[in-house]
């Protein structure tokens, strides 16, 4: 610690007020809007010039976050200026490592004060180690945020598959407009399946065209009208009570599970957040006894895990999720405010997207918006119509997105690991434990 300074958070740094905005949930701007505990929404112009820091000031959950672009504080945070010269990398680190986010004033809202905060001391290194210990930390975050874009972006191809299968039908369709003109229907459904060309499809290993050319002849050459609309001809029209095997909730002990600090953790609606994504420290756990002894609520890989109550009077957002291969944890459960499914007639991947796809969103927020307590039950679930696909269409969608999926939970699952890395190496670096002087920029 010599090499160390003793200064004020108040001589290092400025708590600046963000400002008031409207819109920014629904805009299309490209400039994110923070709040308190992190990111709310987009802008057309920002408040402060990136990279910067964001701070909480208002509510229960007061949030860290650093942006690398331009970007916009609502009133209900701080963007930090620093006053003197440090690393930015090393500043958000060492705002964490204080816990300046949990610092309460007392008042009934829970609030930081920039008054609470000046006042306090903290140890600061040398310039040159700021940056080794900033780098560091920052690698590993940047891994994790790579990790996410992986995620999304294999996320929104199996999104598309499904999409493009089974909510515009255009294989079929593309089969139907060839057969007016014409054409070769097989052909056709293996252009739109693959979004290739004919000359592309031309160029394609056979041992995969002829995979490709199986796929299509599984889709019909007709739509027919149903009660949902047009489907494609032999498809049928369903009930999820006729297609699911689990739809249940979880539990909690008798007198809830506060002050229970370890156990089996049980994940509530603050965590069905979507596919492979988890936000650690947020859950409550049960005893292991209560969990042994659970009769309803123990997940297994590849449960399809929906939010089913809570939020305003009038407004429900259901939101789905998936966990599974030991993410986020080998052994869990769910609590009282998630349903468990499970379907073998449709298998979870279809399950999950399906559940996922707007229309059965929308008809369960109007289901559970009228609620007295806003929320569904099981038959709100099991009441809601599908178009069915043949089983040999089913099977093929599957196997198709489990390789996306078991990677995008495989990647989340080195993100726990990373993540626990950082955490446990952002106190021994920031308190000086572990010294870095000598440490060369390339090994950190």
């Amino acid at each position: 610690m010599n090499s160390y300074r003793t200064s004020t958070w108040g001589d290092e740094i400025s708590l600046e007020y963000g400002k008031s905005l409207k819109g920014y949930q629904n805009s299309n701007g490209k400039y994110q809007v923070f709040g308190s505990n992190g990111p709310i929404g987009w802008t057309d112009k920002p408040l402060c010039k990136g990279p910067g820091i964001i701070l909480g000031r208002k509510g229960a959950y007061r949030g860290v976050k650093f942006s690398e672009k331009d970007f916009y504080v609502i009133d209900t945070a701080y963007y930090v200026v620093p006053k003197t010269d440090l690393d930015l990398n090393w500043l958000y680190y060492a705002i964490k490592y204080h816990k300046l986010g949990e610092i309460d004033d007392g008042s009934p809202i829970p609030s930081t004060t920039r008054a609470a905060v000046y006042v306090r001391e903290f140890d600061i290194p040398s310039k040159e180690v700021q940056v080794k210990i900033g780098n560091i930390l920052k690698k590993i975050d940047l891994k994790i945020e790579l990790n996410n874009q992986i995620n999304e972006t294999l996320e929104s191809i199996a999104q598309s598959i499904f999409k493009s299968w089974f909510i515009d039908f255009d294989p079929v369709r593309a089969k139907i407009a060839a057969k007016q003109e014409g054409k070769d229907p097989e052909l056709a459904a293996m252009c739109a399946i693959s979004g290739k060309s004919e000359v592309e499809l031309q160029q394609m290993a056979e041992d995969d065209l002829a995979e490709l050319r199986a796929t299509a002849s599984l889709f019909p050459d007709e739509l027919v009208e149903s009660e949902l609309g047009e489907v494609p001809k032999g498809w049928e029209v369903k009930r999820f009570e006729d297609l699911l095997d689990t739809l249940e909730s979880g539990t909690r002990p008798k007198g809830g599970v506060s002050g229970i600090s370890e156990g089996i953790p049980s994940v509530g609606a603050e965590n069905i957040l979507g596919l492979g994504i988890y936000n650690y420290g947020k859950e409550k756990f049960v005893p292991y006894s209560f969990f042994e002894k659970m009769k309803k609520g123990k997940v297994q890989d590849y449960d399809v895990l929906l939010y089913k109550d809570g939020g305003k009077p009038g407004e429900f957002k259901p939101r789905v999720s998936m966990f599974g291969k030991g993410f986020p944890y080998e052994e869990f459960s769910i609590n009282e405010h998630v349903f468990r499914i499970r379907s073998t007639k449709l298998e979870q991947f279809f399950l999950y997207f399906k559940i996922k796809s707007p229309d059965i969103l929308s008809q369960l927020a109007s289901k559970g918006a009228k609620a007295a307590i806003p929320g569904i039950n099981q038959n709100d679930v099991k009441s809601l119509y599908i178009s069915c696909p043949t089983d040999n269409i089913l099977e093929k969608f599957n196997s198709s997105v489990e390789s996306l999926i078991n990677l995008i939970l495989k990647n989340s699952l080195e993100s726990k690991s990373l993540a626990k890395l950082r955490d446990s190496l952002l106190p021994k670096l920031l308190s000086g434990e572990l010294d870095v002087s000598c440490v060369q920029d390339e090994v950190a």
